[in-house]
C-alpha cells in the first residue's frame, strides 16, 4: 500500500471513532468477563480479563497517537530526515524501532507497528512531521511506508 492508502486507513478509524476508542472497548470486554466470572463461578473468564485489561492499558497511547500523526500529516509541513529502521526478534516476535535524525535537531527513537506495510532493516530518506521545530516526531514516511510512534518518542 502507498502512503497516501495507509493514511487513508487511519483517517477512515478515526472517523468511525474506532481508533481513539478502542481500549474502551476492551476494558467492557474485560468487566465482562468478570461478571461472566462470577457468574459461573469458574476461573477461566478471569483470566481473559486480565488479558484484556493488558492490551487496553498498552493501546490507550496509541490512538492519541494515531489522531496527532493523521492531523500533523493533513495540516503541517514536513521535514527531510532520515529513517534508519531496525528489527528486533525475541521468539517469534518482530518489533520495529526506528530512529529519526534530522541534523543538529538531533536523533528521536520510538518503536512503530507497521500497518500495509513491510518494513526492511536499513537507512532510508525520509519526511518527518512534529509539532515544533525539532520536537518529538509525531509521523515519520519512507518510500512505501509509514511510521507512527506507538509510544512517545524519546532521545537516544
Amino acid at each position: 500500500m502507498s502512503v497516501e492508502e495507509q493514511i487513508a486507513r487511519f483517517r477512515r478509524g478515526l472517523a468511525n471513532g474506532i481508533i481513539a476508542r478502542f481500549h474502551y472497548w476492551l476494558l467492557a470486554i474485560a468487566v465482562l468477563c468478570a461478571i461472566a466470572a462470577l457468574l459461573l463461578w469458574h476461573p477461566l473468564p478471569l483470566l481473559f480479563t486480565v488479558f484484556f485489561c493488558v492490551v487496553a492499558l498498552s493501546d490507550r497511547g496509541a490512538g492519541r497517537n494515531i489522531a496527532a500523526a493523521v492531523t500533523a500529516y493533513d495540516m503541517g509541513t514536513p521535514t527531510p530526515c532520515e529513517v534508519v529502521i531496525e528489527l528486533r526478534e525475541w521468539s517469534d516476535v518482530v518489533t520495529c524501532h526506528a530512529r529519526i535524525v534530522q541534523g543538529e535537531a538531533g536523533a528521536w527513537t520510538f518503536v512503530f507497528v507497521p500497518q500495509g506495510w513491510r518494513p526492511l532493516a536499513g537507512r532510508y530518506a525520509g519526511k518527518v512531521w512534529s509539532k515544533a521545530k525539532g520536537g518529538a516526531p509525531l509521523i515519520a514516511t519512507v518510500d512505501g511506508g509509514v511510521l507512527i510512534p506507538r509510544c512517545d518518542p524519546a532521545r537516544p
